[in-house]
């Protein structure tokens, strides 16, 4: 069991593996690096506490249960650069609310699989 708090990926990472920080029980904030395209499969699931989470524009995909249960998180943005995202990215974040570009591939996620929104 780890005692992350507060993570900054660095910028010469291009790929959250997956399960990277799962059930992390004291993570509460994520910055990912700048040339970080995707976010792997449950790499954040079940981390309880995890309130703030930066994603680089750049991102293309969001893994499979890769925020499972991220109960913490009730906002995130979510930039225009992701063209993919899992239908089951987010399962378990009852309180989030997608921020998103109007007609961005976020938008159309969050419209689709009927997760809160708002468009920025």
């Amino acid at each position: 069991v780890t005692k992350l708090r507060d993570v900054k990926l660095p910028d010469k990472l291009t790929y959250v593996s997956n399960f990277c920080f799962e059930e992390c029980p004291e993570l509460k904030s994520v910055s990912l690096g700048a040339n970080i395209t995707h976010v792997g499969s449950r790499a954040f699931a079940r981390c309880k506490k995890l309130q703030f989470v930066d994603l680089n524009e750049g991102l293309l995909g969001i893994g499979e249960y890769a925020f499972d249960e991220c109960s913490a998180l009730d906002t995130l943005y979510i930039p225009p650069s992701v063209v993919n995202i899992h239908p089951h990215a987010f399962k378990g974040c009852r309180n989030l609310v997608i921020q998103c570009e109007e007609e961005s591939y976020a938008h159309m996620y969050a419209q689709k699989y009927r997760h809160n929104y708002q468009l920025v």
